[in-house]
């Protein structure tokens, strides 16, 4: 089975470096005429001729990227399933929300958390680990309800850079560190996932989006 792990398209906040996880922006004006402009490549390379399941972040500006992909969710497809999956939203950046990172400069809990090499939990927020042990669980929740028969040929994940990262550091063969899989918008990795004895992402490939 192919996996796709795509970031969504850029936000305001991606644009000036702030921390964007539970503010639900839309993509910018520029960033949905990328998408548009790139979709009928995404659909002849990722889409036809192939039974594919989207896995949607339920934020705006994964919806939206996911919308303008596939020309909207359509109903009753055979080829073509698109589930929302409310624990592939980003980290809850709690006190950091919306803040850029020069803005953080000289904030004490900011350095501890630069200082912990990302670990330490946000002020009022999530930990890198609590964010990754909820990816985590939803990604093989959703393994785990694929059919034995009729299952798909490619999923594609539309979620953000921390989805991405927890997803990679967990489950990619051979294992990099976190931040190792950091990618830009509208970008990530294309790789072949198998299911058992446990899912594990291999030969993965930097994968983005033409236009």
């Amino acid at each position: 089975m192919n996996i796709i792990l795509l970031r969504h398209g850029a936000t305001r906040g991606n644009e000036e470096h702030r921390y964007v996880g539970t503010t639900d922006e839309a993509l910018l004006p520029e960033s949905t005429a990328k998408l548009a402009s790139a979709a009928g490549d995404f659909r002849n390379r990722v889409l036809r001729g192939r039974r594919v399941l989207f896995l949607v972040s339920p934020m705006k500006r994964c919806i939206q990227t996911a919308e303008l992909l596939t020309g909207g969710f359509p109903e009753n497809s055979i080829s073509l399933a698109v589930r929302v999956v409310p624990d592939f939203r980003e980290t809850d950046f709690g006190a950091f929300e919306y803040k850029t990172f020069a803005g953080l400069d000289g904030n004490q809990d900011y350095q501890r958390f630069i200082d912990s090499g990302g670990r330490a939990p946000f002020p009022d927020g999530e930990s890198r680990g609590e964010m990754q042990a909820r990816v985590t669980r939803a990604f093989r929740e959703q393994l785990n309800g694929l059919p034995a028969a009729g299952a798909p040929d490619t999923i594609v994940i539309i979620c953000h850079g921390g989805t991405i990262m927890a997803l990679m550091d967990r489950f990619a063969v051979p294992h990099k560190t976190f931040y190792t899989w950091q990618c830009a918008n509208l970008a990530g990795f294309s790789a072949r996932l198998t299911r058992l004895p446990r899912p594990q992402i291999v030969e993965a490939e930097p994968f983005c989006l033409r236009w």
